[in-house]
């Protein structure tokens, strides 16, 4: 009978249980582990997937990011939470710069060094550096979009006027009247009128839904007018200057910012740690 009867001295223990206290050196590598496997789990997907549908699966996985830190909580502690939170940056990162940065540098998503005319038969590129590209400025066809915009939080909307230019692009040695496979894009807003075409420039991005569909239908509709025959499925870039570069000056920065999250899971811990055993 007397196995039965609880002592106040067990009662409080079951009522406080003391959260669990795992070495800091446990603690860090899994905070370390959470972080980095979420963000570089999103490098191949943001290779394949478009840029929608990438952001759509980062917003659908926190609430199982949120469960997993629950869980691991029960496991090494409340701070493991933290963790989960500083993963998600992460993948945003992974999603915006990280995965076209080592998707060129592995020279997957980039095609160098080509004729315009071959650039058709490369559609799940992303970026495009031709050889000796020539624009033809004369047979331009402009796009006048309309996009929603919140002029400020709470206020009323504005109708935002985006103008896009585009241009037939073809080799040096091209005829106009051949097939038309590539287009440049630029975009016009504000107070610019016209489109400064960069001399220097031989690529650029491709362009991306639902922007695509709005161009393909424009072009398959005006592209008789003008004289030309174009592909069914043609490629649509906008024009920079060194694309490639871009990409990688974005990667460099997108990896400091990863070695910052880290960095501040590392000394969170220590900090916590510390004012933890000065309070005990």
């Amino acid at each position: 009978m007397l196995g039965f009867i609880e002592s106040p001295r067990r009662r409080r223990e079951r009522e406080n249980p003391q959260p669990p206290r795992p070495p800091i050196s446990i603690l860090v590598f899994m905070g370390l582990l959470l972080i980095n496997t979420v963000t570089f789990s999103f490098i191949p997907m943001s290779q394949s997937l478009s840029m929608n549908v990438t952001i759509l699966f980062l917003v659908l996985v926190f609430i199982p990011l949120l469960f997993l830190g629950i869980y691991l909580a029960t496991k090494f502690g409340y701070s493991i939470i933290l963790a989960g939170f500083l993963s998600l940056p992460g993948a945003a990162v992974s999603v915006l710069v990280l995965g076209d940065f080592f998707g060129v540098l592995m020279g997957r998503i980039i095609i160098e060094d080509i004729d315009v005319r071959k650039s058709i038969y490369f559609s799940h590129a992303k970026i495009f550096q031709f050889k000796d590209p020539v624009l033809l400025d004369d047979k331009s066809i402009e796009i006048i979009d309309s996009q929603s915009v919140l002029q400020r939080p709470g206020g009323s909307s504005q109708l935002a006027i985006v103008k896009y230019k585009l241009v037939p692009i073809l080799d040096r040695n091209q005829l106009p009247t051949d097939k038309i496979g590539t287009w440049a894009i630029c975009s016009i807003v504000g107070v610019a009128t016209k489109c400064n075409w960069d001399d220097k420039a031989k690529g650029g991005y491709q362009v991306g839904e639902p922007l695509r569909s709005l161009l393909l239908s424009k072009v398959q509709a005006h592209s008789s007018e003008l004289g030309l025959e174009t592909w069914q499925s043609p490629i649509f870039l906008f024009w920079v200057q060194s694309p490639k570069d871009k990409v990688l000056r974005a990667g460099y920065y997108g990896l400091s910012f990863l070695l910052f999250l880290n960095l501040f899971w590392v000394a969170s811990v220590l900090i916590y740690y510390n004012i933890k055993s000065k309070s005990e």
